[in-house]
C-alpha cells in the first residue's frame, strides 16, 4: 500500500513539472509569435541564475534540492536546506530579471544609433520582457520553495 502512495506521490511531482515546463514552453512560443522574444536577456537569466546557484550552493545540495522538490523524502535539516535553495532560487530570477531589464533598458536610451520614436519603444519593450521571464521563473522556483517549507515544519 505504502509503495503505491509512493508512486501516486512521485506521479503527482512528475505532473506538476509537466505543467510547469508546458507553461515556460507556454511563455516561449507567445514570445514567438508576438515577436517579443529577447533571446539574450534569457540567456542572462538563465545563465545568471545558475552561476547564482553554484556560487551559494554545492552540487550535492542543488542535486538534494532537486531531488526533494520531485517528491524524494529527507531529514528535516535536508529539507530546510532545500527550501532555503529554492528561495534563493527565487530571489535570484526575479533579481537578475529586472537586472536585465534595467540593463537593457539602459542601452537602449544610451545608444546612438536610433530608428526613430517606434524603434526606441520596440527594443523598450523588449528590454521588459527579462522582467517578466525573470517574473516567470520565480513563480516556478517559488512552488518547489512553499512544499519544501511546509515538509521542513511537519505539516
Amino acid at each position: 500500500m505504502s509503495e503505491n502512495l509512493k508512486a501516486s506521490g512521485r506521479g503527482q511531482a512528475v505532473l506538476r513539472w509537466l505543467v510547469a515546463a508546458a507553461f515556460i514552453f507556454a511563455v516561449a512560443v507567445s514570445g514567438l509569435f508576438s515577436g517579443l522574444t529577447n533571446k539574450a536577456g534569457l540567456f542572462f537569466l538563465v545563465a545568471g541564475s545558475a552561476a547564482a546557484a553554484l556560487m551559494g550552493f554545492s552540487r550535492r545540495e542543488i542535486g538534494a534540492a532537486f531531488g526533494h522538490a520531485f517528491g524524494s523524502a529527507g531529514t528535516r535539516g535536508s529539507l530546510e536546506r532545500s527550501a532555503y535553495f529554492w528561495e534563493a532560487a527565487v530571489r535570484n530570477a526575479w533579481v537578475l530579471g529586472v537586472l536585465g531589464s534595467a540593463l537593457n533598458f539602459t542601452m537602449v536610451l544610451g545608444g546612438g544609433d536610433s530608428g526613430g520614436i517606434q524603434d526606441v519603444s520596440n527594443r523598450m519593450i523588449q528590454s521588459l520582457v527579462v522582467t517578466l521571464y525573470g517574473l516567470v521563473l520565480s513563480v516556478i522556483c517559488l512552488l518547489p520553495a512553499i512544499k519544501l517549507s511546509a515538509a521542513a515544519k511537519g505539516g
